[in-house]
């Protein structure tokens, strides 16, 4: 009974996730379509205002702490920000006014940038760390972090009852810190890869 009332729940948070991210979509195609057409400034701003209280407003139709937590971020706070810039002509949604709608929305609505220029050599130089983290295989930093986040979420569900609140809460930042960074590693990974595009990284 426990088991199908789990799943029904389930049915019904992956449907409000799809109808969220359509209505993401659909905005920003609405974005996109008018505007380039408005001076940037406060006219685009009070144009693009409602689009950025409705991103605030559709995360809190998730209940569940992981589709919520990571929409919260992607949407409530970098979708935002970024038609925040946009309302000004900056940022990367401006960076290109023939920019294509794909790109628009891929950019707009995930945690990606495009790459720019790479740094001069003399940068290096004067951080000789990045060299050293640059041996480091991505793959293998990745693979611990998921086997750490793997344990940090067993952990929370199996024994939060017994663990100190000053842990439970160090764990459930760490929790949220894992899975936002290893989301992002995919998503851009994936972005990159559909689309045919050379993107920055998300993490310096």
């Amino acid at each position: 009974m426990e088991l199908e009332f789990y799943h029904k729940k389930m049915e019904v948070e992956l449907r409000n996730f799809m109808i969220l991210w359509f209505i993401v979509f659909l905005s920003l195609c609405y974005c996109y379509a008018f505007g380039n057409k408005i001076s940037e400034g406060i006219k685009r701003l009070l144009f693009v205002l409602p689009i950025v209280v409705l991103f605030v407003y559709l995360p809190l139709n998730l209940y569940s702490f992981h589709l919520n937590s990571i929409t919260s971020f992607i949407i409530g706070f970098l979708g935002n920000l970024k038609l925040l810039l946009f309302a000004f002509g900056k940022g990367p949604l401006s960076s290109n006014p023939s920019i294509s709608l794909a790109i628009f929305l891929a950019v707009a609505s995930l945690p990606i940038k495009l790459q720019q220029n790479p740094p001069p050599n003399d940068q290096n130089k004067k951080h000789p760390s990045l060299k050293k983290l640059k041996n480091v295989s991505p793959m293998l930093l990745y693979a611990i972090k998921g086997l750490v986040l793997a344990i940090v979420v067993y952990t929370n569900t199996n024994y939060w009852e017994h663990i100190n609140p000053k842990i439970l809460l160090f764990f459930t930042v760490l929790h949220f810190y894992l899975l936002v960074e290893i989301t992002l590693v995919l998503i851009s990974a994936l972005t990159g890869a559909l689309l045919g595009l050379k993107l920055g990284a998300n993490f310096q």
